[in-house]
């Protein structure tokens, strides 16, 4: 992959408008129960994030040990995709604990597994990166023939 100016300024952007939606809606947070409540709660979310994130580790840590990590993300799938919602929820703000809160949710656990397995199992790339293709996708060239640049006899009549 290439990364590009127009990657990093997309990567800035985005960076910059995470910052500001959980600046904002720390903001409301605070406004709606108060910022000492609002800090407390954002404190309690991450003890919680981190204990759920401890459990979580547990489950799959032994499943890495055994598969080891060449089935990627299939060999710790759904134990992963928990552990990285409760990590999303451990992180400091708003948006992030949505996001944790949303990977807890069996159905869309379920549904970004089906997603990778379908990508690493495209047809056409195989799991070591050789690309295979189809009998329509490709023709055979034959090599240009050379000339040869033998010295012709002269013809003389």
């Amino acid at each position: 992959m290439v990364i590009s100016r127009r990657l990093l300024r997309l990567a800035g952007l985005a960076a910059i408008t995470w910052v500001t939606a959980e600046v904002v809606l720390f903001y409301l947070l605070g406004n709606a129960i108060g910022f000492l409540p609002a800090t407390l709660a954002m404190m309690a979310k991450g003890f919680v994030g981190f204990i759920l994130l401890a459990k979580n580790l547990r489950t799959i840590l032994p499943r890495i040990a055994i598969n080891g990590m060449g089935k990627g993300l299939a060999a710790i799938s759904d134990a992963g995709f928990a552990a990285l919602g409760a990590f999303l929820i451990f992180l400091p703000g708003v948006l992030t604990t949505l996001a944790g809160l949303a990977l807890f949710s069996p159905s869309i656990r379920h549904g970004l597994v089906k997603w990778l397995k379908r990508e690493k199992n495209k047809p056409g790339v195989d799991r070591d990166g050789i690309l295979s293709l189809d009998a329509t996708e490709w023709q055979e060239i034959s090599a240009p023939k050379r000339k040869s640049r033998r010295a012709q006899p002269d013809k003389q009549p």
